[in-house]
């Protein structure tokens, strides 16, 4: 009798990840209303990540090890190679797995519920960050549902890649991107998956509830934006071009999918006039994104810094 639970496949990327991989894997595994199968890539570990990983795919058959892939390291193509052997199905769901969090019992199914119910392609949601020090673990909910605006995602992802589910059709689409232009310049695999959704003209939902415990150390990203140090880091970032040339490259593959699906001529307009701004470095076009600062940050203080970059020329 075939079951009648979603169905729902996770890419996982690892990287020396052996410390907190154990406690991942058994929390996406173990997914209550769903049935899953967990697909992961290594990069060439060296911590023994890959061997403890071939040992859990000779025991259960749910879990896929991939032969590696080849070519330069790197998160975004690592977590790509992953996604694209997935061997989803229609009316079945992909998602991404980090290989440090926790995921809670319910994540998949209730986030596969929530997609339904909202209509969506693709889903995300705010997490419940936490940072363990001693004997103190600290927890923040960091919140990513602010409202969608005309362009976000040139600039940003909407949360963290290990709250993504994704349709059969996202998921397609994505894989189709990727076979055809690949992911040379991509710095960001969640980033690269928001940008093809939205800029085919899919509706992404973002869910207030967290359901991913997200672990703040050195090495990830998200919600580790706080303090001196990081707002130094962000501003190096910018002054020297870092950001503008990956919102190019976001701009670039918006553009590709958007011609694709024959979005309209004045939205692939639009965008043309975004990406002569975002070329332009001139105080002409530093007043062009300054305009734009409503279209292109969710939250209403990015846009104040963003505006603030513009206005001081370190943009």
């Amino acid at each position: 009798m075939l079951s009648s639970r979603p169905v729902v496949w996770v890419a996982m990327a690892t990287y020396q990840g052996k410390k907190y991989l154990e406690s991942q894997v058994r929390s996406v595994l173990t997914q209550e209303g769903v049935d899953v199968h967990l697909v992961v890539s290594d990069d060439g570990s060296t911590d023994g990540t890959r061997e403890w990983l071939a040992d859990v795919a000779a025991r259960d058959s749910r879990v896929t090890l991939l032969p590696p892939r080849g070519g330069e390291p790197g998160v975004a193509a690592n977590f790509m190679y992953a996604f694209d052997n997935l061997q989803v199905e229609e009316g079945q769901f992909a998602a991404f797995a980090d290989q440090d969090d926790i995921w809670w019992p319910g994540k998949l199914r209730t986030q596969v519920e929530f997609l339904r119910d909202e209509d969506a392609d693709a889903v995300s949601s705010n997490v419940l960050a936490f940072t363990r020090r001693g004997g103190t673990v600290r927890k923040e909910v960091l919140r990513k549902d602010q409202d969608q605006v005309a362009w976000d995602y040139i600039f940003e992802a909407p949360s963290a890649g290990s709250t993504f589910v994704l349709t059969f059709e996202a998921w397609r689409l994505i894989v189709g991107y990727q076979r055809r232009w690949g992911v040379e310049g991509v710095a960001l695999h969640d980033w690269f998956t928001y940008v093809v959704v939205r800029a085919a003209g899919m509706k992404w939902a973002i869910d207030p509830r967290p359901h991913v415990a997200y672990r703040q150390h050195s090495q990830n990203a998200l919600g580790a934006h706080k303090g001196p140090r990081a707002a130094l880091t962000r501003f190096l970032k910018l002054r020297s071009g870092h950001y503008r040339e990956q919102f190019l490259v976001a701009a670039e593959v918006a553009r590709r999918v958007g011609t694709q699906v024959d979005r309209p001529q004045a939205w692939l307009d639009d965008l043309g006039g975004l990406r002569r701004d975002l070329e332009d470095l001139s105080a002409k076009g530093r007043l062009g994104v300054l305009r734009r600062a409503g279209q292109i940050r969710r939250k209403r203080s990015d846009q104040v810094l963003l505006a603030g970059a513009c206005i001081l020329g370190v943009w």
